[in-house]
Formats: C-alpha cells, structure tokens, sequence
C-alpha cells in the first residue's frame, strides 16, 4: 500500500542510529610521520576471520589492501604494513570488509565497502579507527561532519562533528519530504504531458514506432530511450536513493536500490516502491497496454511480470526484500 505524503516527515526519525552500526567498525593503526612497523598481535575480540574459501571468492584483494595503504600514507602511517582480513558482509548489493592493523603504536581497523550495481564497483575506504580508544582518523566524504576525526601522530582533534545526529536525522527527513514531492510533481507532469496532448490512437502509434507494441519491458523505450536505463538514471537523482539497477528475467522484474544509511526502514522501503511505480509509468507512456500505477496501485505492469525489490545501504542496517506476485494486490515484505 502507498505510504500518504503525510506520514513522510515522520520517515526519517531514528534513522542516524543505522549509521552508528557502520562507523562502529572497529579497526586499530599506527599513526607515525616514519616508517611503521607492523606488529604480531591478535585480532581485537569479536574480529570473524575470512576463511580461505571466502578470501578466494572476494573481489581483487590486491585492490583493496592498496586502497588501505594509500589512504594510511594519506593520514602518515607509512612502510611495510601486515592485513588481516575479516567482518565480511556480503549482500546483492554491496561487499563490506575489515582490514585489521596491528602497529607498534597503535592498531587499526580499516573498513572498506564495494558496491555491485554501479558502474564503479572499486573497493572504497569507509574509516579507519583505533580500536582501544575509538578515535577516527579517517572518515570517507559521505560521512564527513558526523564524526570527531583526529591526528594520527597526535591523537589531539583535528575536526570536530559539525551536527549531531539529531540535525542530521532531521534534514534527512526534510530532504526525503521534498523528493518525494517532486517524484510526484514530476509522474504527474509527465503523464499529463503525454496523455493530454494525444488521442488513444495516436498514443498507440507513437508506441509503435519506438517501440514496436512489445510488451517486452526491456524493449520498451520511451523518448528514444530504454525505459529500464532511464529509470536507473532518473531515480538516483532523489537524495533518498543512492543507486538503482533493474534486471529482467522472463517474467520477473528484479529492481536493487541502494539507500543512504540515514533513513528508516519505511523510508527504504518507499525507495523499492517508487522505483517499480516509476518504471510501470514509463512502461504505460511507451505502451498505453499496460495501466498507469496509482496512489493504491503500482501499475499493471507487475501482473504481466513477477516484481522482486531489495533495498539496502550497502551494509546489511535494512536487508529487506520485497515480492508482488502476477495475482498479487500489494507488495509483500519480509520484515
């Protein structure tokens, strides 16, 4: 059922603690101008070791360990740096690795996360972190502000957190309010333009000529454009959604949407939804076969095709799937 945009502002409350899960990830280093030395030293308590079989079926580790290298120079941890390699998470979405440390100074986790749907899929370095007194030397963009980051050679401040998480949970609340109102703004602008301006008839020609009257949603274009690649690109430009990939399988639609970690599972769950919506829509404007979705209805494409969602942040705070049926009136979740 679709969530009323009056419950929106309401969405966002709660949703910084899913970002404490992931800044929590412990991790010890060294911080020195000079070369360091790395030390014998057992992983830090609740440290889950990858196994063989696991370290051979991770993405290019070479990568990833030189990722933690150059961004250890980046902060003055320099020389011959041992890894060890644990916490992996992996989803549909994203792979989430530790990179443990041991220094003589200090000893480091250094969290690294890859995603599987965009077109970049390189290990990315999330933080590195003392583990004995907590303190974040390195912090990546996207988290930049809601962590105390300090000197790796000193330990004294060096940024301080320029919001709480009070401020942040509330702008991202704000923020998902107004994107859900222009995803609105914007179907209804849409569908007007294309439905207003034309007869059924003419409509139906425009389809055969860019599409063929296919009812095949992965040949189905729309302004000269496949309407599975403008759904990816047009949806990952609403600040509650990070990146989207559509695949068709015969007849079932899998859709994967990656969310910012400061949103709420409702949130998350309105993201899988309003991507199916936006992709059913554009399915009715390059074949008005299939009927526009609606406030209570997200379109009949899904009774000619299977719809399967996941949505995640890329570090397992959400995991959730969600399935409509062909005789299905809703979308069902599992949590």
């Amino acid at each position: 059922m679709r969530m009323k945009k009056g419950t929106m502002l309401l969405l966002a409350i709660a949703v910084i603690a899913s970002f404490l899960m992931i800044i929590a990830l412990g991790g010890v280093e060294e911080p020195s101008s000079s070369a360091t030395e790395s030390v014998a030293a057992e992983p830090p308590e609740g440290f889950e070791l990858v196994s063989q079989a696991q370290g051979e079926e991770l993405y290019d580790t070479d990568q990833a360990v030189n990722k933690a290298a150059d961004v250890l120079g980046g902060i003055g941890v320099y020389g011959r740096i041992n890894f060890t390699f644990g916490n992996l998470e992996d989803s549909e979405l994203s792979t989430s690795i530790d990179l443990y440390a041991p220094l003589s100074a200090k000893k480091l986790i250094i969290n690294l996360m890859r995603l599987k749907t965009g077109q970049d899929c390189e290990w990315k370095v999330v933080s590195v972190k003392n583990v004995e007194n907590n303190h974040f030397y390195y912090i990546c963009e996207d988290s930049a502000g809601l962590v105390d980051v300090y000197s790796y050679e000193t330990d004294e401040l060096i940024s301080k957190a320029s919001k709480t998480f009070e401020e942040a949970e509330s702008e991202t609340a704000a923020s998902v309010a107004a994107a859900e109102d222009e995803f609105e703004d914007r179907l209804d602008s849409i569908a007007e333009k294309h439905s207003d301006s034309s007869t059924t008839s003419e409509s139906a020609a425009s389809s055969s000529s860019s599409s063929g009257f296919t009812l095949d949603v992965s040949e189905l274009t729309f302004d000269g454009e496949s309407i599975i690649t403008s759904a990816e690109k047009d949806m990952c430009k609403y600040d509650y959604i990070k990146d989207v990939t559509i695949k068709v399988d015969k007849d079932e639609i899998d859709i994967v949407v990656q969310v910012p970690s400061v949103v709420d599972d409702d949130t998350a769950k309105m993201a899988g939804e309003d991507v199916a919506r936006y992709l059913a829509a554009q399915a009715s404007w390059a074949n008005d076969y299939y009927k526009q979705p609606s406030s209570d209805d997200i379109g009949s494409l899904y009774d000619r095709y299977t719809l399967m969602l996941y949505v995640d942040d890329g570090y397992k705070n959400f995991d959730l799937y969600g399935a409509k049926a062909k005789n299905a009136n809703s979308i069902h979740w599992n949590k």
